[in-house]
């Protein structure tokens, strides 16, 4: 099954890595015509555009971790130690992402922009997202502590 898995994974990985990529190339330069257009969004424009360049950096490394990852299952070595920071890698990430984005929601109701009105809820349900699968992947990781544990247990006994 791996053998079939693992280039899947790799090949979504690829395409959501070249995706992201796109969107940060592409990002500054919808945002940049967007406050031509409305020039009431020139005062938000770049800081929003770093928060989503920073979310989208974020993804990316958790891309690159996932892919590392990969790699250790396919080897046979995801059941030890050096794969928590591959773990703990996509955590932070997503945990900085998350941050990000919860960021831009709490400025947008705390300060609201004229013309951006309810568009700003969408982004609530992002941070909800975020929140639930940090939490999930803290889960997971514990997970595989426990796992790593047997293992060394089993590999003692062998």
């Amino acid at each position: 099954m791996t053998r079939f898995v693992t280039p899947l994974l790799r090949g979504i990985i690829v395409i959501l890595g070249l995706a992201a990529l796109a969107l940060g190339a592409g990002l500054p330069l919808v945002a940049r015509d967007i406050a031509e257009a409305a020039p009431e969004f020139e005062t938000i424009r770049l800081p929003y555009v770093a928060a989503a360049e920073a979310a989208l950096a974020c993804v990316l490394i958790a891309l690159l971790a996932l892919w590392i990852l990969l790699g250790r299952v396919r080897r046979d070595r995801i059941f030890s130690p050096a794969s928590l920071r591959w773990v703990d890698a996509i955590i932070s990430a997503a945990t900085a992402a998350t941050a990000m984005t919860g960021l831009v929601f709490a400025h947008q109701m705390l300060a609201p922009v004229p013309g951006i009105g309810p568009a700003a809820w969408p982004l609530l349900l992002l941070v909800l997202a975020g929140i639930g699968f940090v939490l999930t992947m803290l889960v997971m990781r514990r997970l595989l502590v426990t796992a790593v544990g047997l293992r060394t247990d089993l590999d003692g006994v062998i």
